[in-house]
């Protein structure tokens, strides 16, 4: 293991936890296999003991693998690897790209990448160049476009921004590989100085050329361990690997899987007249055989048809076009050789067994995954972020599953509660029921389940709000939640089972923002009694039982059109009257869950489930209920004095009017000071939002064209105040209407996706209060400058897709500080990526860079030497200081404290560097 034959000289269970100061895991590639669960078990108690615990390489992918990964910043070999080979490792947002991380008690560190054998990675597309180095020959395949590759030599391949390619590794050995992932403007230029580099083929011996193979060896090295100052060097390694492969020989023809040069001949044609209207004779007669024969051969060769290899072909670039929203099926039809939409339609659905319609709405849908709901609560490394498509699909279908939501130790603390409970669980049953109001019926309650542990037991109430539950219900229904019930579910085999109901039935809230999450403590599935939803159902009104419902929102006496329903949870349909109504829906779904999986379900959501029918299963589980914190709520579990029960639920987010209890033992929650703010999150009412931005004239739907002299003073006016104009997408969108519309009397405005984190985030690291004009819009304003911040629907005028976050790495927004130390440890405990730590720059600026949420480069500097010095102040201060009496006056002496620290001048550049390298590691 890692490199090494280790002779051990101690046993496993000769280790004692207390005798040891740190569990060290080495890199290796047989970390997976069932031989090391002990040592990972142990290293595991190692963890839960504060010991310090190491992983390296291979360990890593293994603790991914039992979920130690899963919300706890950790790094690897590779975030798409580890993807990759762990499919329920769901812990890509603490992924960090650095080569060590450290968390806690916990250290990852990454490695050389080993590929287990046979794996298959793509056929996949990068936004940006790829270097990867194979340091030994294998069986492994490397196919790009049409052109495969056997790599049965040491070897480099470059891969080239949004080239289709995939890797089929050797079937019989793991395979060792490194790359890097770099962007260089001049490969991406219309005269580019590398024509052999990106002409040429992919493929790279480096038996030919051994000091690439020296280069590649240090890149890596120099990117592991050596400090940040030294990127600069990774640039020109990089830059010099280029070189040498540009000035190499075409080497690939050793290594291709060679195809007759006629059908080699064949497939170029079909490359570009895919679109046109090409039959097989004419291809035939452009490889120079007859249509028979070349049929036979290119089939023999290709292991398809000539005719399927074309519409493959053109499938793959309508898929590309749909991937990129380059137009709507019918223009992509016609633009990719089709003669109209519907054969393309036909076509697609008998190939791929979907509708070309299907296929873009979920690539669609992919994109929006994007986008998420971030919480008004303490920010913390765990918390989960609900996103669109979740938010839609509740509001639509009644519920979402949250795969993973709570990690292993918090289930075990569950399931050791539900343990305990159950060997003890007839005393406790009967002292709930015996306090029990609750209308449900007492069969129910009996030995399957027992309420309102959260109230005895700090345990029950730590599950009940937990933070990553509150994260999801902040979203849902929030941003402030009451906690208000919990029960633990048991069903032991021949027991529980309820029939046809909804919760807001016996639990009421006005307005009805009741909702359920249902946590899994062991597998459930049909078998031990999982639940059954009817989706879409939640929409219905809460049909009241006889006896049941009284000052119910939705009571008789309110809907004269809304009949009664008889026996409600009875688990015997032919009497559950509810389950008349549940026929006119759709065939009802079970809800089959992991360990750690959460069921969050609206309140009018038919469910039920059926008795378990296992002979040595349980189905413990752990169903806690919760409502918006501004609802009036007439319940209670144990009942209440007054008109409600409000002051007897936890406010466990946000904050309220309302009167509320405290946890009982001292569980954190994470309220805020201040009512809800007028800039709090409301998805789905974009309509409404989007009338009032353009109400307040931020729209600018209507401005007129600027004229080229219009253009030369707007220029003109930002040279005289020493100011630039950043635009995001500045490569793409910095033409003169995007400078008119949004420009014109700003010095800068940045459009981005994500306001609401941006704007706190500048108001941290600004030091001013932002002035929200309306819910997705808001401005920094400082003597200099004002920062711009909006939703990216205040720019309609733009095609969607076109403003999206951090999509250019040349733009870097500047900020002049006294001291940039002091502002580095200022800012530290809310910057999560640091490019560069405090370093002086070779032009004497001391310097420390970092990035924003949405990934834009932020760089504060300090002038040190006599140069920078000059060189940063004169025109800039002076004019910053006439401002002030001119237009703002004392009111500056306010922004605090980065604001004050920028009355030199808060300078926006834009940089262009040679080569940008990021290394994925």
């Amino acid at each position: 293991m890692g490199g090494l034959k280790i002779l051990p000289d101690i046993k496993l269970d000769e280790c004692s936890i207390k005798s040891i100061d740190a569990l060290i895991l080495p890199g290796g590639n047989t970390w997976t296999e069932t031989i090391h669960q002990p040592i990972l078990e142990f290293a595991e108690s190692c963890l839960k003991e504060g010991i310090l615990v190491a992983a390296i390489c291979g360990a890593t992918i293994r603790f991914a693998q039992t979920g130690l990964l899963n919300s706890r910043p950790h790094t690897s070999n590779d975030l798409e690897y580890l993807k990759m080979i762990c499919p329920t490792y769901t812990g890509e947002k603490y992924y960090r790209t650095e080569p060590v991380v450290t968390d806690g008690n916990l250290i990852t560190a990454s490695g050389d990448l080993w590929v287990q054998s046979g794996y298959t990675l793509g056929p996949r597309t990068i936004p940006d160049f790829e270097l990867v180095y194979f340091p030994e020959g294998t069986n492994t395949k490397y196919t790009v476009g049409v052109d495969s590759f056997v790599l049965q030599e040491p070897c480099i391949i470059l891969t080239k921004p949004e080239e289709e390619h995939g890797y089929q590794f050797d079937p019989d050995k793991n395979v060792r590989h490194l790359f890097v992932h770099f962007e260089f403007m001049d490969l991406r230029s219309e005269e580019p100085s590398y024509h052999n580099l990106l002409q040429g083929c992919s493929v790279y011996p480096i038996n030919h050329n051994p000091l690439v193979s020296g280069f590649m060896n240090k890149l890596f090295w120099t990117a592991n361990h050596q400090p940040l100052q030294w990127n600069r060097r990774l640039s020109v390694l990089t830059l010099a690997i280029l070189e040498e492969l540009d000035s190499s020989g075409d080497y690939s023809s050793n290594m291709s899987e060679s195809l007759p040069v006629p059908v080699q001949k064949a497939i170029d044609y079909m490359a570009v007249r895919y679109a046109e209207t090409i039959s097989i004779e004419e291809i035939a007669s452009h490889s120079g055989w007859t249509h028979e024969h070349f049929t036979r051969i290119f089939t023999a060769s290709v292991g398809l048809t000539p005719k399927r290899f074309l519409l493959e072909m053109r499938l793959r670039r309508a898929e590309d076009r749909m991937l990129r929203g380059e137009g709507t099926i019918k223009q992509i039809a016609y633009q990719v050789g089709f003669k109209d939409e519907h054969h393309f339609s036909k076509i697609y659905k008998k190939i791929r067994g979907i509708t070309a319609s299907e296929c873009n709405h979920s690539i669609e849908e992919a994109h929006s995954m994007g986008k998420f709901y971030y919480p008004k609560s303490k920010k913390r490394d765990d918390r989960y972020l609900v996103n669109v498509e979740q938010y839609k699909q509740f509001n639509r279908d009644g519920y979402i599953i949250v795969r993973g939501l709570l990690d292993k130790s918090d289930i075990a603390e569950l399931f050791e509660l539900a343990e305990q409970t159950r060997l003890d669980s007839q005393n406790i049953s009967k002292k709930a029921d015996a306090q029990s109001k609750d209308p449900l019926k007492e069969e129910f309650t009996a030995s399957t389940r027992v309420h309102m542990l959260s109230r005895v037991n700090a345990a029950a109430e730590r599950g009940m709000l937990n933070p990553r539950i509150l994260d999801v219900l902040e979203a849902l229904i929030g941003p402030d939640v009451y906690a208000l019930q919990s029960m633990m579910f048991l069903n032991p085999p021949g027991k529980g089972g309820q029939g046809w109901h909804q919760d807001s039935c016996y639990v009421r809230t006005h307005p009805d923002t009741l909702i359920g999450a249902w946590i899994a403590l062991e597998e459930v599935d049909e078998e031990n009694g999982c639940l059954w939803v009817v989706p879409g159902s939640n929409h219905e009104p809460v049909y009241p039982p006889d006896g049941v419902g009284g000052g119910n929102v939705h009571a008789l006496d309110a809907f004269g059109d809304l009949h009664a329903v008889q026996n409600v949870s009875n688990v015997n349909d032919e009497v559950n009257t509810l389950s008349k109504i549940v026929a006119n829906y759709p065939v009802p779904i079970p809800v089959k869950l992991s360990p750690g999986d959460v069921l969050f379900f609206h309140s009018h959501l038919f469910h039920r489930s059926y008795p378990n029918r296992t002979t040595d299963r349980y189905r413990r589980s752990y169903v806690c209920h919760y409502c918006n914190a501004r609802s009036w709520v007439p319940w209670d579990h144990d009942g209440f004095e007054g008109d409600s029960g409000n002051y007897r639920q936890i406010l466990a987010r946000g904050s309220t009017s309302q009167p509320y209890a405290e946890p009982a033992f001292g569980t954190t929650v994470y309220l805020t000071d201040e009512d809800e703010a007028h800039d709090s999150v409301s998805m789905g009412t974009y309509e409404e939002l989007m009338k009032r931005v353009a109400e307040a004239g931020y729209a600018g739907i209507e401005a007129p064209m600027p004229s080229r002299e219009d253009e030369a003073e707007f220029k003109q006016g930002l040279k005289r105040h020493g100011l630039s104009c950043i635009i995001q997408t500045f490569r793409e969108l910095l033409d003169e209407w995007v400078q008119w519309v949004f420009c014109w009397g700003k010095n800068v405005t940045t459009l981005l996706t994500q306001r609401y984190r941006l704007v706190e985030f500048y108001e941290k690291v600004i030091g001013v209060s932002a002035e929200r004009h309306a819910p997705v819009f808001a401005e920094l304003v400082m003597s200099s400058c004002t920062l711009a911040i909006g939703h990216s629907q205040t720019a309609q005028l733009f095609g969607a897709g076109s403003v999206v976050a951090a999509q250019n790495h040349t733009v870097i927004i500047e900020f002049q500080v006294e001291n940039v130390e002091a502002e580095y440890a200022r800012l530290k405990p809310f910057v999560d990526v640091w490019v560069m730590e405090p370093t002086t720059m070779p032009w004497g600026n001391r310097s420390v860079l970092f990035r924003d949420p949405d990934g834009n480069l932020v760089n504060l500097f300090e002038p040190v030497t006599e140069e920078a010095i000059e060189r940063f102040s004169g025109t800039a201060r002076y004019v910053y200081r006439s401002d002030i009496k001119q237009t703002r006056g004392s009111a500056d002496e306010a922004y605090q404290p980065l604001a004050k620290a920028n009355r030199a001048s808060a300078m926006h550049k834009a940089h262009r560097s040679r080569t940008e390298s990021h290394l994925c590691r």
